[in-house]
């Protein structure tokens, strides 16, 4: 059997407040039991497992390996073709004279 804490054993884990570790329960981010007195608690393992994704994230973003989601979706914006007609005309081996 697993091992279960309470919300203040993941607050002080995690370094985040109840109110956050409610917060991932409520969403589905880490999964939650309630005992009869309506208490949540959590296996470890689920949180150990909250515990290295967030640790991922930290190293990543020091890496600036995660971006915002602004810049991620300019990153993945589909880019209209260049038409060099529209653009004052192209000569015949398509490269445009006098722009820029």
């Amino acid at each position: 059997m697993s091992k279960l804490l309470r919300t203040t054993d993941i607050a002080h884990r995690l370094g985040i407040s109840a109110v956050y570790v409610r917060q991932l329960a409520d969403s589905g981010k880490l999964p939650a039991e309630r005992t009869a007195g309506g208490y949540r608690i959590f296996k470890a393992e689920d949180v150990e497992r909250l515990a290295a994704e967030r640790e991922r994230q930290r190293q990543a973003r020091e890496q600036g390996k995660i971006m915002s989601e602004d810049a991620e979706k300019l990153l993945l914006k589909p880019k209209k073709a260049f038409d060099s007609h529209r653009a004052g005309g192209a000569d015949s081996d398509g490269w445009t004279a006098g722009v820029g």
